[in-house]
Protein backbone atom coordinates (compact mmCIF):
# COMPACT_ATOMS: atom_id res chain seq x y z
CA UNK A 1 0.00 0.00 0.00
CA UNK A 2 1.47 3.36 -1.00
CA UNK A 3 1.91 6.24 1.41
CA UNK A 4 -0.96 8.19 -0.17
CA UNK A 5 -3.31 5.21 0.08
CA UNK A 6 -2.39 4.73 3.74
CA UNK A 7 -3.11 8.39 4.49
CA UNK A 8 -6.47 8.20 2.70
CA UNK A 9 -7.37 5.01 4.59
CA UNK A 10 -6.50 6.55 7.97
CA UNK A 11 -8.44 9.75 7.19
CA UNK A 12 -11.50 7.73 6.14
CA UNK A 13 -11.36 5.70 9.36
CA UNK A 14 -11.16 8.84 11.48
CA UNK A 15 -14.16 10.43 9.73
CA UNK A 16 -16.22 7.23 9.99
CA UNK A 17 -15.42 6.93 13.67
CA UNK A 18 -16.47 10.53 14.23
CA UNK A 19 -19.81 9.97 12.49
CA UNK A 20 -20.57 6.87 14.56
CA UNK A 21 -19.76 8.75 17.77
CA UNK A 22 -21.71 11.89 16.86
CA UNK A 23 -24.80 10.48 15.14
CA UNK A 24 -26.76 9.12 18.16
CA UNK A 25 -26.36 12.39 20.07
CA UNK A 26 -27.39 14.46 17.04
CA UNK A 27 -30.40 12.33 16.11
CA UNK A 28 -31.76 12.23 19.65
CA UNK A 29 -31.33 15.96 20.14
CA UNK A 30 -32.96 16.77 16.80
CA UNK A 31 -35.95 14.52 17.43
CA UNK A 32 -36.52 16.01 20.85
CA UNK A 33 -36.37 19.62 19.67
CA UNK A 34 -39.20 19.16 17.17
CA UNK A 35 -41.39 16.95 19.32
CA UNK A 36 -44.77 18.53 20.17
CA UNK A 37 -45.01 16.58 23.41
CA UNK A 38 -43.28 16.74 26.74
CA UNK A 39 -43.84 14.91 29.97
CA UNK A 40 -44.29 15.50 33.65
CA UNK A 41 -42.05 17.65 35.82
CA UNK A 42 -40.20 14.54 37.01
CA UNK A 43 -37.73 13.46 34.36
CA UNK A 44 -35.27 10.62 34.11
CA UNK A 45 -31.56 11.42 34.20
CA UNK A 46 -30.13 11.95 30.71
CA UNK A 47 -27.99 9.17 29.34
CA UNK A 48 -24.26 9.75 29.12
CA UNK A 49 -23.54 11.93 26.11
CA UNK A 50 -27.16 13.10 25.84
CA UNK A 51 -27.60 16.90 25.89
CA UNK A 52 -30.11 18.38 28.40
CA UNK A 53 -32.58 19.21 25.61
CA UNK A 54 -32.90 15.49 24.89
CA UNK A 55 -33.77 14.47 28.47
CA UNK A 56 -36.25 11.61 28.53
CA UNK A 57 -39.58 11.99 30.33
CA UNK A 58 -41.83 9.55 32.14
CA UNK A 59 -45.08 10.60 30.47
CA UNK A 60 -46.08 12.67 27.47
CA UNK A 61 -48.87 15.15 26.79
CA UNK A 62 -49.85 17.15 23.74
CA UNK A 63 -49.05 20.82 24.29
CA UNK A 64 -50.68 23.07 23.38
CA UNK A 65 -53.80 20.91 23.65
CA UNK A 66 -55.33 22.29 20.45
CA UNK A 67 -56.82 19.31 18.61
CA UNK A 68 -60.55 19.69 18.13
CA UNK A 69 -62.79 16.70 18.83
CA UNK A 70 -60.11 15.02 20.94
CA UNK A 71 -60.05 14.57 24.70
CA UNK A 72 -58.21 17.21 26.70
CA UNK A 73 -55.01 15.57 28.00
CA UNK A 74 -54.82 14.72 31.71
CA UNK A 75 -52.29 17.43 32.52
CA UNK A 76 -51.86 17.86 36.30
CA UNK A 77 -52.62 21.53 36.96
CA UNK A 78 -51.95 22.95 40.41
CA UNK A 79 -54.87 23.99 42.59
CA UNK A 80 -54.89 26.83 45.11
CA UNK A 81 -54.51 24.39 47.99
CA UNK A 82 -51.57 22.63 46.34
CA UNK A 83 -53.64 19.71 45.09
CA UNK A 84 -53.95 18.56 41.50
CA UNK A 85 -56.73 19.25 39.02
CA UNK A 86 -57.11 17.37 35.75
CA UNK A 87 -59.79 18.38 33.28
CA UNK A 88 -61.14 14.83 33.44
CA UNK A 89 -62.04 15.57 37.09
CA UNK A 90 -64.71 17.91 35.73
CA UNK A 91 -66.44 15.28 33.60
CA UNK A 92 -70.19 15.81 33.54
CA UNK A 93 -69.84 19.60 33.25
CA UNK A 94 -69.22 21.90 30.34
CA UNK A 95 -65.80 23.49 30.89
CA UNK A 96 -64.69 26.94 29.74
CA UNK A 97 -60.91 27.35 29.94
CA UNK A 98 -59.20 30.73 30.01
CA UNK A 99 -55.40 30.87 29.60
CA UNK A 100 -53.95 33.76 31.60
CA UNK A 101 -50.74 35.52 32.50
CA UNK A 102 -50.93 37.50 35.75
CA UNK A 103 -49.17 40.54 34.23
CA UNK A 104 -51.28 40.52 31.06
CA UNK A 105 -53.47 43.69 30.97
CA UNK A 106 -56.13 42.02 28.81
CA UNK A 107 -56.30 39.06 31.20
CA UNK A 108 -56.62 41.41 34.17
CA UNK A 109 -59.42 43.37 32.49
CA UNK A 110 -61.32 40.20 31.55
CA UNK A 111 -61.00 38.87 35.09
CA UNK A 112 -62.06 42.21 36.58
CA UNK A 113 -65.10 42.43 34.29
CA UNK A 114 -65.78 38.72 34.75
CA UNK A 115 -65.97 38.42 30.99
CA UNK A 116 -66.91 35.03 29.50
CA UNK A 117 -67.85 33.56 32.87
CA UNK A 118 -71.00 31.47 33.10
CA UNK A 119 -73.09 31.44 36.26
CA UNK A 120 -74.72 28.10 35.53
CA UNK A 121 -74.51 24.89 37.55
CA UNK A 122 -73.75 22.94 34.37
CA UNK A 123 -70.64 25.01 33.56
CA UNK A 124 -67.22 25.13 35.25
CA UNK A 125 -64.99 28.12 34.52
CA UNK A 126 -61.25 27.41 34.78
CA UNK A 127 -58.53 30.06 34.73
CA UNK A 128 -55.21 28.40 33.85
CA UNK A 129 -52.37 30.71 34.88
CA UNK A 130 -49.49 30.05 32.50
CA UNK A 131 -47.25 32.84 33.87
CA UNK A 132 -46.94 34.52 37.25
CA UNK A 133 -45.65 38.04 38.00
CA UNK A 134 -42.05 36.86 37.48
CA UNK A 135 -42.95 35.24 34.13
CA UNK A 136 -42.43 31.82 35.70
CA UNK A 137 -44.91 28.91 35.78
CA UNK A 138 -47.70 29.92 38.16
CA UNK A 139 -48.05 27.84 41.33
CA UNK A 140 -50.62 27.40 44.11
CA UNK A 141 -49.82 30.74 45.76
CA UNK A 142 -50.19 32.56 42.43
CA UNK A 143 -53.55 30.88 41.79
CA UNK A 144 -54.75 31.79 45.27
CA UNK A 145 -53.66 35.40 44.85
CA UNK A 146 -55.41 35.71 41.46
CA UNK A 147 -58.62 34.15 42.79
CA UNK A 148 -58.70 36.47 45.81
CA UNK A 149 -57.85 39.54 43.74
CA UNK A 150 -60.71 38.99 41.29
CA UNK A 151 -63.21 37.24 43.51
CA UNK A 152 -63.19 33.78 41.97
CA UNK A 153 -65.07 31.29 44.14
CA UNK A 154 -64.79 27.54 43.69
CA UNK A 155 -68.26 27.24 45.23
CA UNK A 156 -69.48 29.10 42.14
CA UNK A 157 -67.54 26.71 39.86
CA UNK A 158 -64.80 29.31 39.26
CA UNK A 159 -61.49 27.49 39.51
CA UNK A 160 -58.00 29.00 39.26
CA UNK A 161 -54.98 26.75 38.74
CA UNK A 162 -51.24 27.04 38.20
CA UNK A 163 -49.28 24.82 35.85
CA UNK A 164 -46.45 22.27 35.79
CA UNK A 165 -42.94 23.52 35.07
CA UNK A 166 -42.49 21.60 31.83
CA UNK A 167 -44.80 23.91 29.85
CA UNK A 168 -41.95 26.46 30.03
CA UNK A 169 -39.42 24.07 28.47
CA UNK A 170 -37.32 25.79 25.76
CA UNK A 171 -39.12 24.08 22.87
CA UNK A 172 -42.56 24.90 24.30
CA UNK A 173 -42.06 28.32 25.87
CA UNK A 174 -43.10 30.40 22.84
CA UNK A 175 -46.23 28.32 22.26
CA UNK A 176 -47.15 28.68 25.95
CA UNK A 177 -46.60 32.43 25.74
CA UNK A 178 -48.80 32.64 22.64
CA UNK A 179 -51.68 30.92 24.42
CA UNK A 180 -52.27 33.80 26.85
CA UNK A 181 -55.75 35.37 26.45
CA UNK A 182 -56.86 32.29 24.52
CA UNK A 183 -59.54 29.87 25.60
CA UNK A 184 -61.25 26.57 24.93
CA UNK A 185 -64.58 24.85 25.42
CA UNK A 186 -64.90 21.23 26.55
CA UNK A 187 -68.06 19.19 26.41
CA UNK A 188 -69.26 17.02 29.28
CA UNK A 189 -66.89 14.22 28.25
CA UNK A 190 -63.84 16.48 28.28
CA UNK A 191 -63.64 16.72 24.48
CA UNK A 192 -62.29 19.95 22.99
CA UNK A 193 -65.16 21.28 20.87
CA UNK A 194 -64.10 24.89 20.30
CA UNK A 195 -60.73 26.58 20.68
CA UNK A 196 -58.99 29.93 20.31
CA UNK A 197 -55.65 28.11 20.48
CA UNK A 198 -53.73 26.83 17.43
CA UNK A 199 -51.07 24.06 17.48
CA UNK A 200 -48.29 26.64 17.96
CA UNK A 201 -50.25 28.33 20.73
CA UNK A 202 -51.25 31.42 18.78
CA UNK A 203 -54.70 32.83 19.35
CA UNK A 204 -57.19 32.85 16.52
CA UNK A 205 -59.13 36.05 15.74
CA UNK A 206 -61.37 37.43 18.53
CA UNK A 207 -64.56 36.16 16.87
CA UNK A 208 -63.57 32.66 17.99
CA UNK A 209 -64.54 33.64 21.53
CA UNK A 210 -67.96 34.50 20.12
CA UNK A 211 -68.05 31.05 18.54
CA UNK A 212 -67.31 29.47 21.93
CA UNK A 213 -70.05 31.50 23.58
CA UNK A 214 -72.58 30.66 20.86
CA UNK A 215 -71.78 26.94 21.03
CA UNK A 216 -72.07 26.81 24.82
CA UNK A 217 -75.26 28.85 24.91
CA UNK A 218 -76.72 26.48 22.32
CA UNK A 219 -75.83 23.45 24.44
CA UNK A 220 -77.36 25.02 27.54
CA UNK A 221 -80.57 25.84 25.69
CA UNK A 222 -80.89 22.22 24.53
CA UNK A 223 -79.74 20.65 27.81
CA UNK A 224 -82.72 21.41 30.02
Amino acid sequence: MTKNKIEIFLLTAIIAGGILYYRPWHVQSSQTSVSPVLGTTQTAQPEQGTPPSATKTEQTFDWPPSKLNEKYPDIPFIKRDGGVLKMSDLKGHYVVIHYRGTTCPACQNMAKQRASLWNDSRVVNVDVLLFNDQMKPAKAADADKWANQYGFQEANREIVVGCPDWIHAPDLYQATYNMVVGGQLLDKDGIIRASCVTPNGENRPPHYWSDIESMLNGWLAEDK
